[in-house]
């Protein structure tokens, strides 16, 4: 689904809609793990020392 798209209530869709929705959302799962994973080998390797890291943080939260 589309963050432009109004969603659609699951009990109006049909089950290739719903699969379609499921395999979807697995993969934005998946792609948010990697991003947390990538994440966490960064700030291991010392990222979050660099002087940009809190300007970065902080960007996000605004």
């Amino acid at each position: 689904m589309d963050q432009q798209q109004t969603p659609t209530a699951p009990q109006d869709m049909t089950r290739e809609e719903l699969e379609a929705e499921v395999t979807e959302l697995r993969d934005r799962v998946a792609s948010m793990r990697r991003d947390v994973d990538l994440l966490a080998a960064l700030e291991a390797a010392g990222v979050d020392g660099w002087d940009g890291y809190d300007e970065a943080r902080e960007a996000l939260d605004d």
